[in-house]
């Protein structure tokens, strides 16, 4: 059995504690477990704040459209905007974990975080619309092998 939520936010950072609190509420209905409903909501958090902060040109409010995607096997993640082109993994290299916290650049600890949570991680531009998608196996996310 499939089941499949959207969540419409507009791209306001105030916005971001609705998505957390709906992140929660489908996780508890589908119990996927606490600790994979805490992945799905950093990994919602980290994404939707870059494409709030960094993605739009002008204050104009616009939506930015979330989909989670339960199957037996798997959670798949998708998030949807119309700010301007960006794929978040293209030239990203992993964080350097064993500098201190002074000597690493700036950035990329999110990003590196969104693709050890996930299984498989995508980005497209369709249109005028940015599409990350992403998926989890469903066992795995509750196994706490992170």
């Amino acid at each position: 059995m499939t089941n499949e939520y959207t969540i419409e936010i507009a791209n306001r950072l105030s916005e971001l504690a609705h998505l957390t609190d709906r992140i929660t509420a489908i996780g508890e209905e589908q119990g996927i477990g606490a600790r994979a409903s805490f992945h799905l909501q950093l990994v919602c958090d980290e994404l939707v704040t870059n494409t709030i902060s960094y993605g739009y040109d002008s204050d104009d409010e616009r939506t930015i459209r979330i989909s989670v995607t339960f199957t037996p096997d798997e959670v798949a993640l998708a998030i949807k905007d119309d700010g301007r082109p960006f794929n978040p993994f293209q030239n990203r290299d992993s964080p350097d974990l064993t500098l201190g916290v002074e000597e690493r650049e700036i950035g990329g600890l999110g990003i590196h975080f969104v693709k050890r949570v996930m299984e498989r991680v995508a980005y497209e531009r369709s249109g005028r619309y940015n599409v990350i998608s992403m998926t989890m196996k469903r066992n795995k996310s509750s196994e706490g092998t992170e």
